[in-house]
């Protein structure tokens, strides 16, 4: 019956080692989304910035005031500040999702760490077992020897 036992845990180690692995892999994938979400944003950052300072310029140059051209780079400040929120957006969304993902990577490791030692217990258990069991024959072996030499 102990044979029965390790044998489970055994096929719940194996089944335990999946599921990490899977949990691992849906980390990773979610890593790399927020690493492309966050460089998304970055970019965005970068290009509403760069029209920030265009408009500025075309504002403050001694020169005349290029009407169209501050009004085209005011509406792309616009438009830039408006994908950069929806872009701010996904990057929180895919940080809950790694948060999410990491946390049941956490759970299937200490999951197999539980089945694992579950597993070294009751092979130990199987080994107490099989020791005593020899042992018990060996005590029988000897008194049935030491009746035949009497």
């Amino acid at each position: 019956m102990n044979g029965k036992k390790t044998h489970a845990y055994e096929v719940l180690l194996r089944i335990a080692h999946v599921r990490e692995v899977r949990a691992g892999v849906a980390l990773a994938v979610a890593a790399r989304e927020e690493a492309a979400r966050h460089q998304d944003v970055d970019d965005l950052t970068d290009a509403r910035n760069a029209a920030s300072i265009a408009t500025r310029a075309c504002a403050i140059d001694d020169a005349r005031l290029d009407v169209a051209r501050y009004a085209l780079l005011s509406e792309l400040g616009m438009a830039l500040t408006t994908k950069l929120t929806h872009a701010q957006t996904h990057l929180d969304d895919a940080q809950f999702e790694r948060v999410a993902r990491a946390n049941e990577n956490v759970v299937a490791t200490r999951r197999v760490e539980k089945v694992a030692d579950r597993l070294d217990a009751q092979r130990g258990a199987d080994a107490y077992q099989l020791a005593a069991k020899r042992q018990e024959e060996a005590v029988e072996l000897w008194v049935e020897t030491g009746k035949e030499g009497a």
